[in-house]
């Protein structure tokens, strides 16, 4: 029998756990939650998009994400409007404020992600991403969750 220590799922775990709480301090710095800067970071690659669709890439629930928007539309940092197509769509965007947070957000996790391989070789880097990738996709499948609902 293995030991705890020797569980990739245990290793997995302690990694995701350490990472967490350094996003922590860091956001705390920023006024944000993590969901907040995850938020952030959805617009920024993604465009405006609908409540719902940011909900499901959170996989938060409908009430949890009323507070979420509410609560960053009081700091500035997005907007929410109606689509101009269906009224009960509701369409957020980054506001300027959001735009620079979020920017400022990506050079504190680049920093930090440069640093955590920073004795790996690239192609090294290139197939840890690569399995945390499939071991991610395979936990969806489990969970019985889809890749296109977040789309």
């Amino acid at each position: 029998m293995k030991k705890l220590e020797e569980n990739l799922s245990y290793n997995i775990g302690v990694l995701a756990h350490l990472l967490r709480n350094h996003h922590n301090q860091v956001l705390m710095s920023f006024d944000l939650s993590f969901s907040q800067a995850k938020v952030l970071y959805f617009l920024h690659e993604f465009g405006e998009q609908s409540q719902s669709s940011l909900q499901k890439r959170l996989y938060i629930q409908p009430s949890s994400m009323n507070g979420l928007v509410e609560s960053m539309v009081k700091k500035n940092l997005i907007e929410k409007k109606e689509s101009q197509l269906d009224r009960r769509t509701k369409l957020i965007s980054l506001t300027e404020k959001g735009i620079e947070t979020e920017g400022r957000l990506r050079e504190v996790r680049e920093e930090v992600e440069t640093d955590l391989v920073r004795d790996f070789e690239p192609a090294e880097r290139e197939l840890l991403l690569s399995w945390l990738k499939k071991m991610t996709l395979r936990m969806q499948q489990r969970n019985g969750q889809n890749e296109k609902e977040l789309k």
